[in-house]
C-alpha cells in the first residue's frame, strides 16, 4: 500500500519494521513469551526488584526511627541519607559504561551489605561510624540496584514485551513494598535490620548468579537476543 501511495519502494528495513509492529490479536501472549522465551531474565529481574524495595522502602521509611534507637537525630540522618543517595545515582551515571552494568550491581548490593552489618552489630560507641554507615548504604543503593533496575528492563527485553517485563518488574517489586509495610511496623528495630541484611545478601547473591553485561550492547542487538554470545532464555 504505501508502495502504492508513495510510487517508491519500501526498503527490506522498513518492511520489517511495519510486519514488526503490527497489532496482535487481543489474546495476546506478551506474558507467556516474558516467561517461557525469557524466563530467567523475568525471574532475575523480578527478584531483583522484590529485594531491592524490600531494603530500600525499609531503610527510608524506618530510618529516622532506627537512626534514633542508636541515638542519632532523624533529621539530619534523613538529609544526608537523600543527599548521599543522589550521590550514588550520580556516580551510576558516570561509571556505568566503563564500569559496566554487571559490576556496578554488584558493588551496590556488596557495599549496601558491608554498611547495614556496620550498622547493626556495631557497639553504641561507634554512633558517628554508624551514621555514615547508614548514608554509605544509601550511596551504594545509587550506584547498584536503585539506578541499575531502571537500565536493565529496557535492555534485557526486546521491544515487543519491553513493556510487560517492567509491568511484571513493578508487580513483583511492590509485593515488597507490601511485605515491609505491613510486617516490619511490628518488629523491633533489630530484626527490621536483620531484614534489610537478608535483602542486600539476597540481591548480592542473585546478582553474582545471573547479573548480565550489557555494556557496548545496541538494543538492537538485544532484541535479536544475543547476551554476551549466548542466546537470552
Amino acid at each position: 500500500v504505501i508502495e502504492k501511495v508513495t510510487n517508491s519502494q519500501v526498503s527490506t528495513e522498513t518492511k520489517k519494521l511495519i510486519m514488526d509492529a503490527k497489532l496482535e490479536e487481543e489474546s495476546s501472549k506478551y506474558y507467556k513469551d516474558l516467561l517461557t522465551k525469557y524466563t530467567k531474565w523475568a525471574i532475575f529481574i523480578g527478584l531483583f526488584y522484590f529485594f531491592f524495595a524490600i531494603a530500600f522502602i525499609d531503610s527510608t521509611i524506618y530510618g529516622p526511627s532506627i537512626l534514633a534507637s542508636f541515638g542519632e537525630s532523624g533529621l539530619i540522618g534523613s538529609i544526608l541519607y537523600w543527599s548521599l543517595f543522589v550521590v550514588g545515582d550520580i556516580i551510576c551515571i558516570l561509571i556505568i559504561d566503563s564500569f559496566g552494568r554487571r559490576n556496578s550491581t554488584i558493588t551496590g548490593w556488596a557495599g549496601m551489605l558491608v554498611t547495614i552489618l556496620f550498622l547493626t552489630f556495631a557497639p553504641p560507641t561507634f554512633n558517628v561510624l554508624k551514621l555514615l554507615s547508614f548514608i554509605l548504604f544509601a550511596m551504594f543503593q545509587g550506584i547498584g540496584p536503585a539506578s541499575l533496575h531502571m537500565v536493565y528492563s529496557p535492555e534485557l527485553f526486546p521491544t515487543k514485551i519491553r513493556a510487560t517485563a517492567e509491568g511484571w518488574k513493578q508487580g513483583i517489586g511492590r509485593l515488597g513494598g507490601v511485605i515491609t509495610g505491613l510486617i516490619f511496623p511490628a518488629l523491633p528495630s533489630f530484626d527490621e535490620l536483620s531484614i534489610i541484611i537478608f535483602a542486600c545478601f539476597a540481591g548480592l547473591i542473585l546478582s553474582i548468579l545471573l547479573a548480565p553485561e550489557t555494556k557496548d550492547k545496541t538494543l538492537e542487538e538485544i532484541s535479536e537476543r544475543k547476551i554476551g554470545g549466548e542466546t537470552i532464555s
